[in-house]
């Protein structure tokens, strides 16, 4: 099991390959009548998904991505400048957030809650800096006990209250994306795969829930008021089908039917060359040089308020109908620099665990441009540099016990 396992899910290529192929072949199944997918189409997804696996399979080495998760389980552990730096971000996050409640309010609040209402744009970028708060202190919880634990669990939940406020449903992920991956580290050291596959169903039967709950919490006023139906007629698919998976599909899958109608019936005026694929750096100098910022539109956005087209928008408007292949490439430098940097302790997770989490994104929108997951990663990267030490500075020996011929012992060498 952990031969097999674990070079797919601390692989980022084949991790994200299986997310991506997923994902399309259930548009391709076409479960809603809004969708009009065809062949050709199909392909022309599947060969930009087939090209991440490619890459993976030329660019990175089994043994060596088992070396490194190795390293990590018996090197990753709580330290004083992960402590510092989680009440840094609570703190900063806390008090934007309090600033943005007394100027602009918070959407949770509004009677109706399709609209997350406005934000402070750079003040918000601060405020979402309890994202890397949640995360980092679910991973202190796991390792203290005590005081410590207590206050770092209230970090953790404080974090989490913050931010459920603005209803925005992608402040959980980067959490969820790296509790996954330690939970996998600490279930391979004790030799509980199999179990910890059972967790993370579970965890994931419950995201799902939870996922649903706050699209109907969010939509349920214009739904009941407005439209006068379910959100099961309103997005074309069964009765029978519960609101939580109908939520699910549709937001996973919606944003490839959106661009199927950018690539066949919509132009692009002028094209972006990259600056959308770098966007949160060059936005100033981006707003200057164009009106608008992509020439393109979701259609269902009109007909069922499905408004994401995943990063292919973005990707046909800065390279046209290759946009998506050299889309490709630019995240294979990201995979690249998240494999470079996870055997770097809590930190180097937490860039490996961003960049998966941007790259996760990309179903929905172009992570490329999310600001807070970027701006993330590169606080991690500058964290692992100086409070981590480089991967080979750590000697892993792994001996393999005669008995069984299946047990590991484990040991580290620090030099």
């Amino acid at each position: 099991m952990r031969k097999i396992l674990l070079p797919i899910v601390f692989n980022p290529f084949y991790l994200v390959f299986v997310f991506f192929f997923v994902v399309i072949t259930l548009y391709g199944l076409s479960f809603s009548n809004l969708y009009k997918c065809n062949f050709l189409y199909l392909v022309y997804l599947y060969s930009f998904v087939f090209l991440i696996l490619f890459f993976g399979v030329c660019l990175t080495s089994t043994k060596l991505v088992l070396h490194k998760v190795r390293a990590l389980s018996v090197t990753i552990e709580a330290k004083n400048s992960a402590c510092w730096a989680v009440l840094i971000f609570f703190t900063m996050g806390t008090i934007a957030n309090l600033y943005e409640y007394t100027v602009v309010g918070w959407p949770i609040f509004l009677e109706n809650k399709v609209n997350r209402g406005q934000v402070i744009h750079y003040v918000h970028y601060i405020t979402n800096f309890l994202m890397y708060s949640m995360a980092m202190s679910y991973f202190l919880c796991r390792n203290f006990v005590g005081f410590k634990r207590f206050v770092f669990a209230l970090v953790f939940i404080f974090s989490f209250m913050q931010l459920f406020v603005w209803l925005n449903r992608g402040f959980i992920t980067l959490t969820i994306v790296f509790a996954a991956f330690y939970e996998i580290l600490l279930a391979y050291r004790k030799r509980e795969l199999n179990f910890m596959m059972v967790k993370m169903s579970i965890i994931l039967v419950l995201f799902i829930v939870f996922f649903g709950y706050l699209g109907d919490m969010r939509v349920a006023y214009v739904m009941e008021n407005v439209y006068g139906h379910t959100i099961n007629f309103h997005y074309g698919m069964p009765e029978i089908v519960p609101s939580s998976f109908v939520w699910v599909y549709m937001y996973s899958t919606s944003s490839f039917e959106n661009f199927r109608h950018m690539l066949v019936n919509q132009e692009i005026e002028n094209f972006r060359y990259g600056l959308l694929m770098v966007y949160p750096f060059v936005a100033p100098i981006f707003k200057q040089i164009f009106e608008k910022k992509v020439d393109t539109y979701p259609y269902l956005d009109s007909v069922a308020g499905l408004n994401v087209s995943s990063f292919l928008e973005s990707a046909y408007n800065d390279f046209g109908v290759f946009g998506a292949y050299i889309y490709v490439v630019f995240l294979t430098l990201l995979f690249l620099i998240a494999l470079k940097f996870i055997a770097r302790g809590v930190f180097g997770l937490l860039v490996f665990s961003s960049i998966v989490n941007i790259a996760l994104w990309m179903i929905f929108v172009n992570g490329f441009s999310i600001g807070p997951f970027v701006i993330g990663t590169i606080f991690f990267i500058l964290l692992s540099l100086v409070f981590e030490r480089p991967t080979g500075s750590v000697t892993v020996v792994i001996h393999r016990l005669k008995a069984g011929g299946k047990r590991w012992r484990v040991g580290k060498q620090v030099l």
